[in-house]
């Protein structure tokens, strides 16, 4: 029977080997092991460059005081939620400010190990791209037309960035395709942003901006030998707009490989009026080689109404529709039907807001094919990371032990 202190030496190794294996996973600059308190327990890696001091200097620290000051609210937040409550985050962006050394723009990734519940592992690197310089923010006393002209101007000025999240199929784990999402300076609210954009009249300019530089991205990334799928979002009021289709399709237009590259994912599909001409619009598109994804799926009744009289390759599954139906004995059937009704139509189901492994179960027993959400990864606005199927196995799922550990029990 192993005595006491060979069972400390070989709980010790463990960790070792964990912290480790997280560190290669990750391919980030630095290491480091947080308490339930946000001190540093370990750390490895460019210490000295990013935190200002060896990594046993560092031991006991809190990691926070490392922060600057205006970053410390969301990063303790975000810390204590992935040592409290195991919620992994991603590439989360802040500023390091070691002592004695010059400010380190980094990205961080948070996450736990099941052996070493309580404690939380933090992923660092410096940050790929530089952050958008920052707009000035709206005042709460400007009035609401000041407001729309400042956020015009920002639109105008090209002030905003795209960040992409991956979908993923829930059988392999495998990598299908992005999703593109607006990311704006200074921490400003990207879905008040988009309803200011459909409130007063510029949405199909929102829209045509997003996809112009979207598309910039893809064709750049497509020149290195390395094209992937983005599904690119665009508002139910935007397909309504005078003139919008013939401007959209100018875009799209620019490289002929865009139609097997793009996914168009209309959404606030409840402020369609004339479903007959935008299914005109759809199938015009369809018939070039571009796949159309109905959003919000489930979220109203309407949506089934939609779906007859709009012919669409993909329907996205509301998350808050996923997480009431698993609250309630009634809500799987309701789920079962919705899919199976997809199928009988050639369209495939994707879920959102996937967060745990037991959602993939449920979804997968319910028959939905795809999942998005931050089980498999957040948001990222690094265009390097558009690197086709690769960056599943590489990038994506490289820093989430929990994920690639459900499939690889699947698999064995």
């Amino acid at each position: 029977m192993p005595t006491t202190a060979a069972i400390s030496v070989e709980q010790q190794l463990r960790q070792e080997r964990d912290r480790f294996i997280a560190f290669a996973f990750c391919g980030n600059d630095m290491l480091m092991e947080l308490d339930a308190e946000g001190r540093i327990r370990f750390a490895a890696g460019a210490t000295e460059l990013l935190a200002g001091a060896a990594g046993s200097a560092l031991l006991g620290r809190p990691f926070i005081d490392l922060v600057a000051d205006a970053d410390r609210p969301i990063v303790g937040a975000l810390v204590a939620a992935a040592a409290q409550g195991g919620k992994r985050f991603d590439d989360a962006p802040f500023v390091l400010t070691p002592p004695g050394r010059d400010a380190v723009k980094v990205e961080a990734t948070g996450f736990t190990v099941p052996q070493l519940k309580g404690n939380c592992f933090l992923a660092v690197r410096r940050a790929r791209q530089p952050k958008v310089v920052a707009a000035p923010p709206v005042a709460p006393s400007q009035s609401p037309a000041a407001e729309v002209l400042a956020a015009r101007q920002l639109l105008e000025s090209r002030k905003f960035d795209i960040a992409f999240q991956p979908v993923v199929s829930l059988d392999t784990g495998a990598f299908h395709h992005l999703e593109a999402l607006l990311r704006l300076p200074s921490g400003q609210s990207p879905a008040q942003f988009i309803h200011l954009a459909e409130a007063n009249g510029f949405i199909a300019d929102l829209d045509l901006a997003i996809t112009k530089e979207t598309v910039s991205r893809l064709i750049t990334v497509a020149e290195k030998g390395r094209p992937t799928s983005v599904a690119i979002n665009l508002s139910g009021r935007s397909l309504s707009a005078p003139g919008f289709a013939a401007r959209l399709n100018e875009v799209l237009s620019v490289r002929r490989t865009l139609s097997q590259l793009v996914i168009l994912e209309i959404t606030d599909s409840g402020a369609i009026t004339d479903l007959r001409a935008v299914n005109e619009f759809i199938q015009s598109m369809r018939t070039t080689g571009f796949k159309v994804t109905l959003d919000d799926f489930g979220a109203r009744g309407a949506a089934f109404e939609q779906l007859r009289q709009m012919e669409v390759d993909y329907v996205k599954i509301d998350g808050s529709f996923i997480r009431e139906a698993r609250k309630s004995d009634r809500g799987k059937p309701f789920v079962i039907a919705m899919t199976g009704l997809c199928r009988a139509l050639g369209v495939t189901a994707i879920a959102e807001q996937v967060e745990d492994p037991a959602t993939i179960d449920f979804l997968r027993e319910c028959g939905v094919s795809y999942g998005q959400g931050y089980l498999f990864g957040r948001p990222m606005a690094d265009a390097d990371l558009l690197v086709g199927e690769s960056m599943s196995q590489i990038r994506w799922r490289r820093s989430n032990a929990e994920i690639m550990s459900y499939y690889g029990s699947e698999r064995a």
